[in-house]
C-alpha cells in the first residue's frame, strides 16, 4: 500500500448502537459515527498484512468558518497579501497579477480595464491577521 512504518492514521470513531430493524420485530446494529471524536493509529506492518495499532483519540479541532470576503475571488483562498484593484475588489496580489498578465479584464465583471495596478488592502490583511488571531 506504501505506507512507511510509524505513519500515522487519524479515523472517525463509530460506535455501535441498536437500532430496530424495519418491518421486523428484531433489532440490529448500526455505526453511529460521533463527528468530534477521532482514534488515531499507528501503521506498523511490514507490507505482509494490516497492521494498525491503536495510539490514542483526538477531538476535531474547533475551526472558525472564514467570511467569503476574506477569499481571494479567483483562487478562493484566504488571502496573504490582498490588493485593490482598479474594477474596486480586493484579490491575492499573486493571482490577480497572473490575471492581468493573461487578460486585461476583471475578472469578476469581465470588463476591460484602463489599468492593471493594483494598492495594497492593508485594511482587509489587518482583518484576516485579527481573524486567525
Amino acid at each position: 500500500e506504501g505506507r512507511l512504518r510509524g505513519e500515522l492514521g487519524v479515523f472517525r470513531a463509530a460506535r455501535r448502537r441498536r437500532v430496530p430493524a424495519p418491518d421486523t420485530s428484531e433489532d440490529r446494529e448500526e455505526d453511529v459515527s460521533d463527528d468530534e471524536q477521532f482514534v488515531v493509529y499507528r501503521w506498523d506492518g511490514d507490507g505482509s498484512g494490516d497492521a494498525w495499532t491503536r495510539v490514542g483519540r483526538t477531538r476535531a479541532p474547533r475551526v472558525k468558518h472564514l467570511p467569503d470576503e476574506y477569499r481571494c475571488p479567483i483562487t478562493l483562498n484566504a488571502m496573504v497579501d490582498p490588493c485593490l484593484a482598479p474594477d474596486g475588489h480586493s484579490y491575492e496580489r499573486r493571482a490577480i497579477e497572473r490575471w492581468f498578465a493573461a487578460h486585461g479584464t476583471s475578472p469578476l465583471t469581465n470588463q476591460r480595464l484602463e489599468s492593471t495596478e493594483v494598492v495594497p488592502n492593508h485594511a482587509l490583511r489587518k482583518a484576516i491577521a485579527r481573524f486567525r488571531d
